[in-house]
């Protein structure tokens, strides 16, 4: 991503929609893992949560194209729970998809759901937790990784992908041999992984927890 990664959100979509593809790219890169997390804590369906995020960033093309946002992450959020309430009321999960879209405690007008607030100036706390600058120190710390390291904390940190589905990513890319005892090397590579991603932040700076969320 290089220099653009230190860019603001609007500056990225303003060069995206100026044909920059690579605006576009590091975007999705800000926003798509903490999207995928959110949506697989409420669906247990990876394949599932990867079309609704694939859907997603569709919506978001023609959003940004018809009115530019004032701010990104709102309109992200925004779009993404309407997506992931819709499909929990259409798989009959009537009762997340109502918790999803409750008013606030304390809120007292009915419009106050979560989806309009999250449209609000105000940032959803559950999200809020990610800045984007604890992002881009994430990504460079990973970038100093091993490729085995790197494909296994992401694969299952934010695709959340389990030590099975992990392991064949590595085989497939010819970062492991399949020897019958793949997902207990995967365990390992995973904390062997966390642990030298935590040295990694720490010498750039950052002690908000040693990782990722």
């Amino acid at each position: 991503m290089g220099q653009l990664a230190t860019w603001t959100d609007q500056a990225l979509l303003e060069s995206a929609l100026g044909g920059s593809e690579a605006a576009w790219s590091t975007l999705v890169d800000r926003y798509h893992p903490m999207g995928l997390r959110y949506v697989r804590r409420q669906i247990d369906d990876p394949h599932l949560a990867q079309d609704i995020m694939q859907n997603l960033w569709i919506a978001l093309v023609g959003a940004v194209r018809r009115q530019m946002p004032d701010q990104f992450a709102a309109m992200f959020w925004t779009l993404l729970k309407r997506r992931l309430i819709d499909e929990l009321r259409r798989k009959g999960r009537t009762k997340e998809a109502a918790t999803l879209d409750a008013p606030y405690p304390g809120d007292e007008s009915e419009s106050s759901s979560l989806r309009e607030r999250q449209a609000s100036s105000e940032p959803d706390p559950q999200e809020a937790t990610i800045r984007t600058e604890e992002q881009q120190l994430v990504q460079r710390a990973l970038d100093q990784l091993p490729d085995h390291y790197k494909l296994v904390i992401v694969a299952r940190q934010f695709d959340g992908r389990s030590n099975k589905e992990a392991a064949r990513l590595l085989v497939d890319q010819g970062l492991l041999t399949d020897d019958g005892n793949i997902e207990k090397r995967v365990e390992n590579y995973y904390y062997r992984g966390l642990k030298e991603l935590k040295r990694q932040l720490e010498a750039l700076g950052f002690y908000g927890g040693g990782g990722p969320a």
